[in-house]
């Protein structure tokens, strides 16, 4: 078991370390490129799972918002291997990330279409809150599919 003091770093994106991260007490935030992207409180909560899953470097920072223990599987593979249980539940997390981010996908290009009908391809309605990039990132995800 690990303590993180509230603004710890728990996990850096794009290190890579093998470990799952199992959240005791605590409270802390999911970020991507210094974006806030989730928050997190639920005791159980899985961190590092694609890390360890894909053999690829962390893909979120993840920050202690109060103090925080977690339960550390050092060998994060191993882990898994030793305890099959675990695998159904990581199976439904990343199913239910994934849904998640099909919404928001699906909402964007509702939003990007209804922009460029309503304006052309010109500045989409409320274009001051949104950033270039991410209308230009939302306007390139408009031509993937997803099927799920």
């Amino acid at each position: 078991m690990k303590t993180y003091a509230q603004g710890a770093e728990i996990i850096r994106e794009h290190q890579k370390d093998g470990v799952l991260y199992i959240l005791k007490r605590g409270a802390v935030e999911i970020s991507k490129r210094h974006t806030e992207v989730n928050r997190a409180a639920s005791p159980g909560s899985i961190f590092g799972e694609v890390s360890v899953l894909l053999d690829i470097p962390h893909t979120a920072t993840v920050t202690a918002l109060e103090p925080c223990e977690f339960y550390l599987a050092e060998d994060g593979a191993a882990f898994l291997f030793q305890h099959p249980e675990l695998n159904l539940r990581i199976a439904r997390l990343l199913a239910h990330r994934l849904h998640q981010s099909t919404e928001k996908v699906v909402e964007l290009r509702e939003f990007i279409e209804a922009s460029d009908d309503a304006y052309g391809h010109g500045s989409p309605p409320f274009a001051s809150q949104v950033s270039p990039r991410r209308i230009a990132t939302a306007r390139r995800m408009s031509h993937f599919h997803t099927f799920c």
